[in-house]
């Protein structure tokens, strides 16, 4: 590395940081505005070595972190500003490595650094959720994904695994999605002759599924979001009703007002009307099970209902979760669309998926391994919007952020990654080695 372009790196990173600082003195209070802070905060005051904190209704990674800041929310506010910039400033740096043609090196790193400055990974810091967190970790998983596609070490796998570990019990879908990479890793099992590689990796992701999936089932996460969807989705619908009645479901008149109404609605009587025992004892007993059964049953509706809700599911609207005092770092609106297209965000999502599925072929015919990593991010979208959609009726903007940043995330990644094989293989062809640095 040039002291050049070390120095480029050492004085971008230190503006990017003095952007973050003034924007978060912008930020008048921490919000904490939100149901689950209270029960981030419930759980966090449990004792470590009670099952109350490992079995309870949210994965304990977010519980974790607020107990060893005290559930100050000034504090929480202050460490996932710092770790924000740090994951991300190491995967603008671990992109910028990966990369081999030298034009393209600071153009990445800089689109990392600006791609971060969007209003959907910065307004999420002085919310006491766990979205600051999960989102950092996911810069973090993806850095190290990228540094072991570069060259295969037994300390990168367990930096790999660290973060896989702590993504899988951040968030129940993050599981989901590592199960769903892990599928996607065997498929190398048919191009590489690195088997085993393979098969330690996507090993750890499905052991994190069954785990994070076995803690989940303890804890009754799917519990209150089932609750959620019969009273927005299901009970409307007289075909699922009478579905679930073939089921066993108790279907009652108190039952039935619940229809069209969120859990919390007539003081959360979904949860605790005692003319509703029966039907909760039945949901606590069968209800998993057969909301699974029902997906299957009902499997083409369940597979294209993200369609009914593009513009939500991919370009979904969340200012109004905004803290006191925040304004855009990008004011620019022009630059603003270019790093994170929003205003044809579901034209972005048909374009990416359409580029992403070309290039799977060619990149494996010419051995660009890194291009996994965007090709997961890409095409991963849709599967996850399906999960996120039938999963819970509630907050469906929020809980679709995550495969909206990986999408836009992946086809920058995409992209400059297609540009670095284009310009060293006309450079090679024409000679021009000085334009390429080892990394």
């Amino acid at each position: 590395m040039s002291f050049i372009f070390a120095l480029f790196l050492l004085t971008s990173y230190s503006y990017y940081v003095l952007l973050r600082i003034q924007h978060n003195l912008r930020i008048l209070e921490p919000r904490v505005s939100f149901g689950d802070t209270s029960d981030y905060f419930f759980i966090a005051s449990q004792s470590l070595f009670s099952s109350s904190f490992w079995i309870a209704g949210k994965p304990p990674v977010t519980p974790l972190f607020f107990k060893l800041l005290e559930s100050n929310p000034d504090r929480i506010m202050t460490v996932q500003l710092w770790f924000s910039i740090l994951a991300w400033g190491f995967l603008a740096f671990m992109v910028a490595f990966v990369v081999r043609s030298r034009p393209l090196k600071p153009l990445a790193f800089l689109m990392i650094l600006g791609f971060s400055l969007d209003q959907n990974i910065i307004m999420w810091d002085p919310l006491i959720l766990s979205d600051s967190l999960a989102l950092s970790l996911l810069a973090l998983f993806l850095s190290f994904s990228l540094w072991l596609l570069m060259e295969w070490k037994w300390y990168k796998v367990i930096l790999l695994a660290s973060a896989a570990v702590l993504l899988a019990f951040v968030r129940d879908t993050y599981a989901y999605w590592l199960l769903l990479i892990a599928i996607c890793l065997l498929v190398l099992l048919f191009f590489t002759d690195q088997r085993k590689r393979v098969l330690w990796v996507s090993g750890i992701f499905i052991s994190l599924f069954l785990a994070s999936n076995a803690l989940a089932s303890a804890g009754y996460h799917w519990y209150t979001p089932f609750l959620m969807t019969v009273g927005l989705r299901i009970l409307p619908n007289p075909e699922y009703v009478t579905y679930f009645d073939g089921q066993g479901m108790p279907v009652s008149d108190t039952l039935m007002e619940r229809s069209g109404k969120p859990m919390q609605a007539d003081d959360a009587a979904m949860l605790y009307d005692t003319r509703l025992d029966e039907f909760r004892r039945w949901v606590k007993n069968h209800g998993r099970r057969e909301y699974v059964r029902f997906l299957w049953f009902y499997k083409a509706e369940a597979l294209q209902a993200p369609l009914k809700d593009l513009d939500i599911m991919f370009n979904p609207y969340l200012y109004p979760y905004t803290g006191t005092g925040y304004r855009p770092i990008l004011t620019n609106a022009r630059l603003n669309e270019i790093l994170y297209p929003s205003r044809f965000g579901v034209f972005t999502f048909f374009l990416a998926n359409l580029f992403a599925a070309a290039l799977v072929i060619p990149s494996f015919q010419y051995r660009q391994m890194l291009c996994i990593v965007p090709l997961v991010l890409i095409l991963s979208s849709y599967p996850q919007a399906v999960l996120i959609w039938n999963a819970d009726a509630n907050d469906i903007a929020r809980h679709s952020l995550y495969h909206n940043v990986e999408l836009r995330l992946g086809l920058w990644l995409l992209v400059f990654f297609v540009m670095d094989f284009l310009l060293i293989n006309f450079n090679l062809k024409h000679g021009v080695r000085a334009s390429t640095a080892p990394r």
